[in-house]
């Protein structure tokens, strides 16, 4: 199919499995509106240079990880009672990210049972020693270790593989302003890896050069550093749009 021409045959339904990342967000000094974000202005895009019949839904959730994608009830409810034509899949920064605390002590300390006094020590602590804890081995600090990382996105693409629709999955990279290799060293290595096994594991892959132009990646970002701006919103949704148009053809 040409890019630009449109076509009314069916609905092209886009499904968005993604972080806070694809989500308005104000926080930090970062506005993102709904009109914003990437999701919606994808919605815009394909309508106007593809299909007017189509439409962009988010099933967006802070702080998702791929091992609560590939549970049951959360692809059963998110997934497949949506059939959709294209699924496109945003997750990864929750589980490559270093930290101070693992999964498990952030529960434990988070409990209301557990002491605040304790906790307030404990965040102080290792906050001031933050780089010399994640400068040491950074994927052995990770919420998602890179072979269950593995093990998970592959089982998400044996779910996908099986439903009872045609459905292409799109997998987006992670992608951080370099600024967070100053406040979380090993973050780039981790993302690095982490991108490997995407790319090594699904075939509509979108590398991250593809994603945001390499030129134009400083203003991309909110001040976190990993969260979109307005800007990297809007070049994410154009991106998806051309690799979105170029699939059509298989639908």
């Amino acid at each position: 199919m040409k890019e630009g021409k449109k076509t009314e045959n069916f609905l092209l339904r886009v499904v968005a499995i993604a972080d806070s990342l694809a989500l308005p967000r104000d926080e930090d000094g970062t506005c993102v509106i709904l009109d914003n974000t990437w999701p919606y202005l994808l919605s815009g895009i394909l309508q106007a240079e593809y299909r007017s019949n189509s439409e962009v839904i988010c099933n967006g959730k802070r702080a998702l990880t791929v091992d609560e994608i590939v549970r049951s009830h959360f692809f059963k409810y998110n997934i497949l009672l949506y059939r959709p034509s294209v699924l496109i899949i945003q997750v990864g920064i929750v589980d490559c990210s270093p930290r101070i605390f693992s999964r498990r002590e952030k529960v434990i300390i988070s409990s209301p049972f557990f002491p605040k006094r304790i906790r307030e020590i404990l965040i102080a602590y290792r906050s001031v020693r933050r780089r010399q804890i994640l400068s040491k081995d950074p994927l052995a600090k990770v919420y998602t270790k890179p072979k269950k990382f593995e093990e998970a996105m592959i089982s998400l693409r044996t779910k996908i593989e099986g439903l009872p629709f045609l459905v292409i999955p799109i997998v987006i990279p992670i992608v951080i302003h370099e600024k967070l290799d100053v406040k979380s060293p090993g973050i780039r290595s981790n993302v690095n890896e982490y991108n490997r096994i995407l790319g090594d594991i699904w075939e509509n892959f979108v590398p991250p050069w593809l994603l945001l132009d390499e030129g134009q990646r400083s203003n991309c970002f909110a001040d976190d550093g990993y969260h979109f701006s307005v800007e990297g919103n809007r070049m994410v949704a154009e991106s998806l749009g051309k690799v979105i148009g170029g699939l059509l053809v298989e639908l």
